[in-house]
């Protein structure tokens, strides 16, 4: 359908459904054309309105299913951090925000208080640098 009819059906004006569209609340138009799809569109809808809508190309969720997907997603979050994720800090905020323990002075059984081979490269390499600058032993 065009733009206009696709607005008639949405009961929108079609500047009214560029507007929808641009918040994501309606899909675009069908890509590569200026037609936008009724079913697409159905589908918004009763997402919109609450409506329990089936995925037909996708069956049913059983519980092992349900249990593989929260099993990933929870491996997922326990992986440690990339390095990507500490490029754009400066050496002294991952020293600010990694405390740095000498273990003879720490009451505490481990050694630092995180693990440090865990830690991202460019961490490591941060606090290897501060704790050999500040005569702590450390171990690769």
């Amino acid at each position: 359908m065009t733009k206009a009819e696709a607005a008639t059906y949405c009961g929108l004006t079609p500047s009214g459904l560029s507007t929808w569209v641009k918040a994501g609340r309606l899909p675009g138009p069908v890509p590569g054309t200026r037609r936008w799809d009724r079913a697409a569109i159905d589908a918004a809808l009763d997402k919109l309105s609450g409506i329990a809508t089936k995925q037909f190309d996708q069956p049913e969720e059983n519980e092992a299913d349900r249990w593989l997907r929260d099993y990933e997603a929870k491996q997922a979050r326990e992986q440690p951090a990339t390095d990507d994720t500490y490029s754009h800090i400066s050496d002294a905020e991952i020293l600010r925000r990694f405390k740095l323990v000498d273990p003879r002075s720490s009451a505490k059984t481990g050694k630092y208080e995180f693990s440090h081979t865990q830690l991202p490269p460019r961490v490591q390499a941060v606090l290897k640098k501060e704790a050999i600058r500040r005569g702590i032993p450390w171990e690769d």
